[in-house]
Formats: structure tokens, C-alpha cells, sequence
């Protein structure tokens, strides 16, 4: 996952200079959306990332389901044959068990085999990109002490790195959150908003505003809120055919595109958006990443 931000950090700087922009807005769908939020964090000094908009993205984290289990049990299929792999999460009590255990360093796998020499047994929390975002409500406790690169986007432990950080992200002029009740990929959906589980408990969910990282603002939420730049936008749709949605587009991220020195079109009423702010001030190009 760090690796996947230094690398979109250097596109865009190299398509800002091409088309001669001076700020971006960047569109992050999916797992794009958390390498859009890390990368406003680590790389806006300058302010360049005018408009971050996320789109079904799990920006608080990722718990259980969505897929991401069944993809990466294949994967272990593979490595260690069925038999095995069944066994072992058997042993440790699922693959929701084996994910906490994994993404926190506490287990290594041999992995041997041809085709995947990026992935190596001794920092696979740090390699595979889930790890970077996976968030257990039930360990959170034991898991937000961790020195890990999620922790870190965080400012977990408010460090000097973490109030760089957080500088970077308060610099944004808008942050527009688009998710969906009937995704069934991100876990909780409200993840998309900032929300999630509170700590030791998945029967109910916090919204941003109750969430320790926006009342304490570790890495600018709350000083965005304060500035009016957050912008919550709800659709209808499944995290499949969220992105390809006529209506989320026209209602949750047209109005906050700008073209030129001027605003593509102010905002008109939609059903199935939050409500828009348009800010007046111009930027370029829109970069879209749609990764997962």
C-alpha cells in the first residue's frame, strides 16, 4: 500500500505538469479510495489535492466479510493446498481470526512459490494491501498500539510525523464521501463516512462526528468539519455498480468537479446525495483510481 501511494504521488505530479494544473481533484473507488485518502495525507503540503472524493471506500477501516477473506483464502490455497489451509484457519478460529493475527505480524507463512516473489513471510502485514486498512472492533484495543503503517495514517499515537499528517489533510478544500446501505463489500458501509464499530462492539456503529479520530482530530477530520469542506453523499447502489452509477455520479460527484474557472454545474436536487457546497476555486483535472 505505501508503495501504491509514492507511485500515484509521482503520476499525478507528472500529469499536473503535462496539462500545466496547479491543483488536482483526485477520485479515489474502492481500495483506491484509501490510497486517495493516504496520499492527501502524506503528500499535501503544498495543497495541490484540492478536492479528495472517495467512493465506497472502507476510510475507517475494513472488518470481516466483503470478499476480501474468500479472495485471500484462495490465495492460501494456493501456497498450502486446501487441505491445509482449511486446517490451519480451523485452528485459529477463521479467517477473521487469521487476518488480526496476520496483519499484526504475529504469524508468518512460508511462501515458496513461483509467481509471487513480492510477498515475502516475514512482512506480509506490511505487503499486502488489506493489512494496510483491516480494522478488528473486537483486538482494537490491542491493535491501535501497534507500529503499523494503518496506525500511523492515523496518528494513533500523535507523533511529529502524525501532525504533518494532519496538516496535510486539513489542507484539502473538500472532502466529498460517497457510500452506500446496500454495500455489501465494505464492512461497515458507514466506513465509507468515517464511521465504524466502536471499540469491542459489532452490533452497532459510531458515525464520524462519535468517532475518537474526529473528536480528538488526528489527522484533520474534524478541523475539515469545522472548515465546512466534508461532504457525506448516500446512493443506492451495490459496491459493484456504485461507480458506474448514472445517478451517484450526476447527484455526489459532478457538483464537486470543477472545470476551469468555473464549477461544471451548480448542484441540483438528487434523492439519493447528501447536501453540496461548491467552492468556487478552479483546479484542472480530475484523477480517477479504481482499484479492488
Amino acid at each position: 500500500m505505501a508503495t501504491q501511494v509514492v507511485v500515484f504521488n509521482q503520476e499525478v505530479k507528472m500529469f499536473m505538469y503535462q496539462i500545466g494544473a496547479n491543483d488536482v481533484t483526485f477520485i479515489g473507488y474502492s481500495q483506491g479510495g484509501i490510497i486517495g485518502r493516504f496520499l492527501v495525507e502524506q503528500h499535501n503540503a503544498n495543497g495541490y489535492f484540492h478536492t479528495f472524493i472517495s467512493i465506497a471506500a472502507p476510510l475507517a477501516g475494513q472488518y470481516g466479510s466483503g470478499g476480501v477473506e474468500e479472495e485471500f483464502k484462495s490465495l492460501l490455497y494456493l501456497i498450502m493446498g486446501v487441505e491445509k489451509t482449511e486446517q490451519l484457519l480451523t485452528n485459529l478460529g477463521g479467517m477473521v481470526n487469521f487476518f488480526d493475527l496476520l496483519c499484526s505480524g504475529q504469524i508468518t507463512l512460508d511462501l515458496n512459490i513461483a509467481g509471487l516473489p513480492e510477498l515475502k513471510a516475514d512482512n506480509l502485514h506490511e505487503t499486502l494491501a488489506p493489512c494496510a486498512y483491516w480494522r478488528n472492533p473486537l483486538t482494537w484495543a490491542h491493535q491501535k498500539t501497534l507500529d503499523t503503517y494503518f496506525n500511523r495514517m492515523n496518528n494513533q499515537n500523535f507523533t511529529e510525523e502524525g501532525q504533518k499528517l494532519k496538516e496535510n489533510f486539513s489542507n484539502l478544500k473538500k472532502l466529498v464521501m460517497v457510500g452506500s446501505p446496500n454495500d455489501r463489500v465494505v464492512n461497515p458501509w458507514e466506513s465509507s463516512h468515517f464511521g465504524f464499530y466502536p471499540d469491542g462492539c459489532v452490533d452497532s456503529v459510531d458515525p464520524m462526528e462519535e468517532t475518537d479520530w474526529f473528536k480528538d482530530d488526528n489527522f484533520g477530520l474534524h478541523s475539515l468539519a469545522n472548515a465546512g469542506a466534508i461532504v457525506k453523499c448516500e446512493s443506492i447502489a451495490n459496491h459493484t455498480n456504485i461507480i458506474t452509477d448514472r445517478s451517484m455520479y450526476e447527484g455526489c460527484v459532478r457538483p464537486h468537479i470543477a472545470t476551469g474557472d468555473k464549477w461544471d454545474r451548480e448542484p441540483t436536487p438528487s434523492s439519493n446525495r447528501g447536501s453540496t457546497r461548491p467552492n468556487q476555486m478552479s483546479h484542472k483535472v480530475a484523477v480517477k483510481k479504481e482499484d479492488c
